[in-house]
Order: C-alpha cells, then sequence, then structure tokens
C-alpha cells in the first residue's frame, strides 16, 4: 500500500440493489479492510418499472449513506470515496440525483462505466487465471461485467446489460405462462449475448447474486448447466426455494436463465462460483489503487487510467 496516507477510510459502493461500506485502514497488516456492510436497497427496481428515480427512492440512498456513517467509527461521510455501478449508469437525471446526494450528505457521486468495471475485476483476477483459459463474469442486478482470459492473459473485457432485476421488470408480466415467459428470457439473453468475442474451450467462473444462490441451492461451488436448467423447471412449477431471502426468490428464476444462457453461449457444461477469488473484486483493486493516487485528488477517471497503466 505504499503511497497511501496512513489514515484509515471509507469507500461506498453504490450498486443497482444494495450500498457496500467498506472501512479502510492501510495501517493494518493483516489486510486493509476492516468493516464490510451492505445496506440493501430498491433503486434498480425503481427504475426499471418507472424509467426514473422518485424522491422516495432518492431519499433511500440518502438514508443508506447515513446509515453507513454509523459504522464508520466516527469518519464522516464528506470524506468518503463513492463509486456507482450497474443502474446508475442509465439514470438520465444522475446529475441532480448526484447533486442531491452532495447536498444532504457530502457525499460525491462517481459513476464508473461497465467497461471499466470489468476491466478492474479482470486486473483484480489475473492471479487466479494463471495459465488458464476462462470466461469471468459478475452477473448482477441491472448489468453483467465480464472478462475473457486466454492462457492466462487477459484477451477482452465487457459489459452487458443483463442483469436479474432488469429481466424480471421486463418480462414479469409474462409470468402466467410459464413457457412464454422462459422462452421470452431466454430469447432476450441470447440476443445480448450474441456478440461476446469469445471461443475455444475455457473455464465459466461466476460471481453475484444468482451464481450465489445457484451454488447454495445446488449444494456445491460447481454447478451444471444441466442443473440449472432443472433449477428453473423446478421453480417455475413450485416456486423459488422458499430458504432464500425475499429479495433473491423475487429475481430467482430470471437469473437463472441469465446464468443458463451465458453457459449455453459458452458452450460450457458448467460454471464455479467465485466465493473468494472473484467477491468484492471491485472494491478491493479500488483500494489498492488508491495506494497511488492522492485521495483529495481523486476522481474517478483518474483512478481508471491508473488501472489501464499499471499491468
Amino acid at each position: 500500500m505504499s503511497g497511501m496516507q496512513d489514515t484509515p477510510f471509507g469507500l461506498l459502493e453504490m450498486g443497482s440493489n444494495s450500498l457496500k461500506f467498506y472501512l479502510v485502514d492501510p495501517r493494518r497488516h493483516d489486510g486493509p479492510v476492516v468493516v464490510t456492510e451492505k445496506y440493501p436497497w430498491r433503486i434498480a427496481h425503481e427504475f426499471f418499472a418507472r424509467a426514473t428515480i422518485s424522491s422516495d427512492a432518492l431519499q433511500e440512498v440518502i438514508d443508506s449513506l447515513r446509515a453507513a456513517e454509523q459504522a464508520a467509527a466516527g469518519l464522516p461521510l464528506r470524506g468518503m470515496i463513492a463509486v456507482a455501478t450497474g443502474v446508475f449508469r442509465e439514470i438520465r437525471t444522475i446529475k441532480a440525483l448526484a447533486d442531491a446526494v452532495k447536498a444532504a450528505t457530502g457525499v460525491r457521486v462517481r459513476v464508473i462505466s461497465g467497461e471499466d468495471e470489468a476491466l478492474l475485476m479482470a486486473k483484480d483476477y489475473r492471479k487466479d487465471a494463471a495459465g488458464r483459459s476462462v470466461f469471468l463474469f459478475d452477473l448482477g442486478g441491472a448489468t453483467t461485467e465480464w472478462a475473457w482470459f486466454v492462457n492466462g492473459e487477459i484477451r477482452s473485457t465487457g459489459s452487458l446489460t443483463l442483469g436479474a432485476i432488469r429481466s424480471t421488470c421486463l418480462f414479469g408480466h409474462r409470468a402466467a405462462n410459464r413457457s412464454v415467459y422462459l422462452n421470452a428470457n431466454a430469447e432476450y439473453c441470447d440476443q445480448k449475448l450474441a456478440a461476446l468475442p469469445v471461443g475455444g474451450s475455457l473455464a465459466a467462473v461466476g460471481t453475484g447474486g444468482t451464481v450465489k444462490a445457484a451454488a447454495k441451492v445446488a449444494g456445491t461451488d460447481t454447478i451444471a448447466i444441466d442443473a440449472i436448467r432443472a433449477m428453473i423447471e423446478r421453480a417455475l412449477r413450485e416456486g423459488p426455494p422458499a430458504d432464500l431471502k425475499p429479495a433473491r426468490r423475487a429475481v430467482y428464476v430470471p437469473g437463472l436463465v441469465i446464468l443458463w444462457r451465458i453457459l449455453a453461449r459458452l458452450g460450457a457444461e458448467e460454471v464455479t462460483y467465485g466465493r473468494n477469488s472473484v467477491r468484492d473484486g471491485l472494491a478491493g483493486r479500488l483500494v489498492r489503487l488508491l495506494g497511488t493516487v492522492k485521495r483529495e485528488d481523486l476522481h474517478a477517471t483518474l483512478l481508471l487510467h491508473s488501472s489501464r497503466i499499471a499491468k
């Protein structure tokens, strides 16, 4: 962490369905992240249902940020670094939202592009990919970030507008007819996945709430494509598994359909849940990058240019 200021600071990751707070202390020798808290919200649901963000949803963002401050060991919100991902990229009134958040909390919201998020994820995974051909992806609520490794080297990265919450809002009105619902979901996914520049034999490694739920239901971190299809059929007949959280149950089938179609597009027989190697990759990469960037001068583009240079 050479070059990083030695005072603790807060990192806020504003995603489609939650706010994640990281309390970072560069002085610790056992890893800089001291506290991690997650605050669920319904920003993506709101946006995909209404194509805008209401005053109530804005207040939910502000309230969640203030809740994070309570876990921040006395660190003020105004000094924290906030990076917004997922659905925030699509909000046309994002400047007004960011201005309102800054006025209420002092937090400056920086929106990171999907392509840059994917690049950060890929760079954080390079050691795990050593010598292997891997398709790495993070299946979220609004988007799916991906990285293709060939023999351990990053070949390509990108972001797709495929997400469990997005598909739930797009196709929920067709749920009464199971076959129509499933086919519409699958066709939409296939259209989005058609342009993926991948080929050859590779391993699929995924993360995100859908992949985590699939691993839990399957009882293993490596899930076969046939098992995923069986999960979909069972959920369409009987409903999502009762032991999942309500928010996950609500987007369970659309998320599994995306996962199924990703594997079909790759020609992969199975996916491995990236339980430790991928989780929090964005935040972890940002924390490490902050070791070479002055926080008082920080801007998202500066961070990302640093990311591209540090190969």
